[in-house]
């Protein structure tokens, strides 16, 4: 997570980490895409709160400490030929993106602040599936 903007006083390229006062994660039961962590677990750093001197930077939170939703993606592809004489066939072709239509939500946001911190406001696509015929001679 990150803050909107440098509250420290340092050069941080416009943000600062902010501090961390609790556990950020939820149980999978208080999980949903309204409120993916704990977001009261974060919280902005005093301003000027530069301790460690000019080249630290503000805010205890580690890297990785937010974890995303994960990937579950299964694919699948059926391909049947028929042979039609001795020179052509046909071929039908079956794919199938995301089989199980699993939900594969984006990122949380993570800008402290913000009305978006703590959401996800996208997923991946779901269950595509198409179908081809080819004919060879």
């Amino acid at each position: 997570a990150i803050l909107h903007a440098a509250l420290s006083g340092t050069d941080s390229n416009g943000t600062d980490r902010p501090n961390l006062i609790a556990n950020p994660k939820l149980s999978a039961g208080e999980r949903d895409p309204k409120r993916w962590f704990n977001t009261a677990a974060l919280v902005p750093p005093p301003t000027y709160s530069d301790a460690l001197g000019p080249f630290s930077i503000p805010g205890n939170e580690g890297r990785n400490v937010i974890e995303g939703a994960g990937l579950a993606d299964w694919d699948l592809s059926l391909e049947r030929p028929f042979r039609l004489s001795e020179k052509t066939h046909l071929v039908f072709r079956s794919d199938f993106f995301n089989l199980t239509n699993h939900p594969n939500f984006g990122r949380p946001g993570l800008i402290v602040g913000t009305s978006n911190f703590g959401r996800i406001s996208s997923a991946e696509n779901s269950r595509q599936i198409q179908f081809a015929l080819r004919l060879a001679w």
